[in-house]
């Protein structure tokens, strides 16, 4: 039962990721965060697996590189539940400077990976991939703690049935 209820939150979470318009100024991640928070719940390889399998489905619907979201949603998710044990999780502001973090590394990859698909880049490019960039950090820093609370909400309700 535990299991269908983090699938069906993991397909709500990435419904609303595809189908919600986000402004210039506001994006989120909502996979990304998904996984962060079920690393931090369940430890370093099931959120490397549950890393993959939406990195996996995210990158076979999305059309963009193949594989990167795999691969760097599996890494998030290895890492984040290995470091678990040695931070506060339940101070929010780990969750912000940890999801700042990460959406910040992950678009600073993404970049190199655009930039030599894109070999023509210029400084219009760089400004407004920066732009982009901090519209998804501050995205991701309001709804980690959302979606963290929400995955603890429901392993904790399960626990208690």
């Amino acid at each position: 039962m535990k299991k269908l209820m983090f699938f069906i939150v993991y397909l709500l979470l990435f419904g609303i990721q595809l189908t919600v318009g986000q402004p210039a100024w506001f994006k989120f991640d909502l996979v990304l965060l998904y996984v962060y928070a079920m690393a931090m719940i369940y430890g370093a390889q099931t959120g490397a697996a549950i890393g993959g399998a939406a990195g996996l489905m995210y990158d076979l619907l999305n059309g963009a590189v193949f594989g990167f979201h795999t691969i760097t949603r599996s890494a998030v998710g290895f890492v984040t539940g290995y470091i678990k044990e040695q931070v506060f999780k339940e101070h929010f502001a780990y969750h912000i400077t940890a999801a700042l973090v990460i959406t910040a590394g992950i678009r600073m990859l993404f970049f190199f990976v655009a930039l030599f698909m894109t070999p023509l880049a210029d400084m219009d490019f760089l400004a407004a991939y920066l732009q982009e960039s901090l519209a998804y950090c501050l995205g991701n820093i309001v709804f980690v703690v959302p979606v963290y609370k929400l995955c603890l909400f429901i392993e904790h309700w399960h626990k208690d049935m």
